[in-house]
């Protein structure tokens, strides 16, 4: 639900989208890195919002899925079904996969940001993924 009704509000309203894209250009702005890292995230930035619809769009049908499948891991520990836990088990490896993938490009990305930074995402993040 975290994830869900913030992408939705999102995707219905695009007053909040603009608010979220302007703090991240003011959060650009303020932090001056190495020239190329600054380029590449604008450039990602750009992606982004030129692609935000289809985008949340994907982050709120696959939240959709995944609370589908976790409705179903529960109806099979009432039915004693193990064969509806497999859905939600392949759906919580391809998040934690993902997890790991972006904590992994996080901790790389910060050491271009503040030593601090790196210091601490990498301890937060491993704290988040346990």
């Amino acid at each position: 639900m975290v994830v869900l009704l913030p992408s939705l509000y999102m995707l219905v309203r695009q007053e909040a989208w603009k608010m979220v894209r302007e703090a991240c250009h003011d959060w650009l702005e303020q932090n001056h890195w190495d020239l190329k890292v600054t380029r590449v995230v604008w450039r990602g930035f750009d992606m982004v919002d030129m692609n935000h619809r289809m985008i949340l769009a994907g982050v709120i049908g696959s939240t959709v899925v995944h609370v589908f499948f976790c409705f179903m891991l529960v109806l099979g520990a009432i039915l004693y079904n193990r064969s509806l836990f497999i859905p939600w088990m392949v759906s919580d490896m391809i998040i934690i996969i993902l997890m790991l993938i972006t904590f992994t490009c996080w901790t790389f990305m910060s050491f271009f940001v503040d030593l601090l930074v790196a210091i601490v995402f990498p301890v937060l993040g491993a704290w988040y993924l346990d």
